[in-house]
């Protein structure tokens, strides 16, 4: 649907610009009409004139080939006994987009013909001169220029915000690596504590046998621990050493939802269906995930109503976040970094996430994760 709203503007736009150019070509021409000894506009002449503008509706698709046509339809006006227009307006703007869209050499051999064709058809014409030349041919270079040096700057820009968001990636992927260590670190711990607890009950009832049975099983959950951490250290990009302590899950979200309404937005949490247990990390990635839509809505929609919806619903869990803000909030948000994160954590989780404005206003994040029981 937006692609299609999208693509219905940029038809709008062109036709647009086709209406504005043969204005420009057709009032310059009969302001021209019958002055200096310049011919009277013509019927088909004006209809010739503004034929010129009509190739600029194809100009984003195929630009090298509304140049040409535009190019040889100005020519073709430019030789008949015909006032001039003051300025070529239809290859100005014919040109600047094919600078915009193709490579420098294209765009540039381009106005090496127009540097030739243009003397070329004043003398055909033979009631020009090098007052006519300049007019023409300068505004037309100018454009040239001016759309090689937008695309440079475009394609500098997308490559800053490709940089961006693949350092944004790589910085999410981390954070989660060291989250993901966090959990299972302390969930091994506790293997670790039990084990040697239960170590030190059979060495006490002098049952050796069993005592080495929990050593090892210790031994073996402090070398997970070890690899866990030279894992991490390989991973990551910062000095920080992970932690071990617990990390937030779902039932953390109402003391979330608290601190945000103390940052003046009114959030409701609303939770249907029956709960039941998750593995340790993807409570942590839900939590997160619900954590970083409502840092959007903080950010970008401010105090408006804002819902958060948990629904157990087998074989899935959904989680939905979605804000009253206006067309504004919600134009703004879909560029955020967090967003980054969220669809990174679905991923890992092969979850599907649909993220974006909603109809009328405001921004929603919907997310569906697998639901797997966990008997730990």
């Amino acid at each position: 649907m937006t692609d299609d709203l999208t693509a219905d503007g940029l038809r709008l736009g062109d036709a647009a610009v086709v209406v504005i150019v043969a204005a420009l070509l057709l009032g310059g021409a009969a302001v021209m009409s019958g002055q200096d000894g310049q011919a009277a506009l013509t019927v088909g002449g004006a209809g010739l004139l503004a034929a010129s503008a009509v190739p600029l509706l194809w100009r984003r698709r195929y630009p090298l080939t509304a140049t040409l046509a535009t190019g040889a339809l100005t020519a073709a006006y430019g030789v008949a006994e015909l006032p001039d227009p003051p300025f070529p307006f239809a290859l100005i703007v014919a040109v600047y987009s094919l600078a915009l869209g193709r490579s420098r050499a294209i765009s540039w051999a381009c106005a090496g013909a127009v540097a030739i064709s243009v003397p070329i058809g004043f003398e055909l014409a033979g009631d020009s001169g090098v007052d006519d030349y300049y007019r023409n041919f300068i505004p037309t270079l100018a454009a040239l220029a001016i759309g090689d040096q937008v695309r440079e700057r475009l394609r500098a820009d997308h490559r800053r915000r490709r940089t961006d968001l693949d350092a944004a990636v790589r910085a999410e992927r981390d954070r989660i690596a060291r989250e993901l260590h966090d959990t299972v670190a302390h969930h091994v711990g506790m293997v670790v504590v039990q084990a040697e607890a239960g170590a030190a009950g059979h060495e006490a009832a002098g049952d050796r046998a069993g005592a080495m049975k929990f050593d090892e099983i210790s031994g073996s959950a402090r070398g997970a621990l070890g690899e866990l951490r030279l894992l991490l250290d390989v991973l990551r990009d910062d000095d920080d050493g992970p932690g071990t302590a617990p990390q937030p899950g779902l039932a953390d979200l109402p003391a979330l939802i608290e601190r945000v309404r103390s940052a003046g937005v009114p959030v409701e949490l609303i939770e249907e269906g029956d709960r039941c247990d998750l593995p340790a990390g993807a409570e942590l990635s839900a939590y997160r995930i619900t954590q970083e839509a409502l840092t959007n809505v903080v950010r970008h929609a401010g105090p408006v109503p804002t819902r958060v919806v948990v629904r157990w619903s087998a074989p899935d869990l959904i989680l939905e976040v979605h804000d009253d803000g206006g067309p504004a909030a919600a134009s703004s948000a879909g560029a955020g970094r967090g967003l980054v994160g969220i669809r990174e954590r679905v991923a890992l989780l092969g979850g599907h996430a649909a993220i974006g404005p909603r109809p009328g206003g405001g921004f929603a994040v919907c997310v569906t994760l697998p639901l797997t029981k966990s008997g730990t």
